[in-house]
């Protein structure tokens, strides 16, 4: 099983760089495999969904960190993993690019999961993700 975290440019905070490293550690010490991948966005809420719906399509556990996603507290967040944790399949949490999703573009396999109704950086959302997939191990 791997987790992957997918998302539109890099993290360029050194306070937030430092964050994301301590997370990442983390995930190594207790053996959950991680992967970042940086995307070059397009700029264009309808250009970067499609780019994410034609790499994604056909994996089986996506989840886009989305406004309009279901919002889990971490009991609950743990146990939406547990099962791909246990069967070590891929999971996939892909952020949006600055403009959002283009919601009407997304596959219904694609699940939206909400961090908070809060609105946070996507520098600090990866740090927020990367912690809660911590906690859920």
């Amino acid at each position: 099983m791997a987790i992957i975290l997918v998302r539109f440019g890099k993290v360029r905070s050194a306070f937030l760089q430092q964050a994301e490293a301590h997370y990442v550690d983390l995930l190594n010490k207790v053996k959950v495999p991680l992967e970042i991948r940086n995307l070059k966005g397009k700029d264009h809420k309808t250009a970067d969904t499609q780019l994410i719906v034609e790499k994604y399509k056909d994996e089986a556990k996506v989840f886009l960190l989305a406004e309009k996603g279901t919002i889990y507290d971490s009991v609950q967040f743990s146990k939406l993993l547990t099962p791909a944790l246990s069967n070590h399949d891929p999971v996939y949490f892909i952020m949006g690019g600055p403009f959002g999703w283009q919601y009407d573009l997304l596959p219904s396999n694609f699940k939206l999961l909400s961090l908070s109704p809060l609105t946070f950086p996507h520098e600090l959302a990866s740090v927020v993700i990367l912690e809660q997939i911590y906690r859920a191990n």
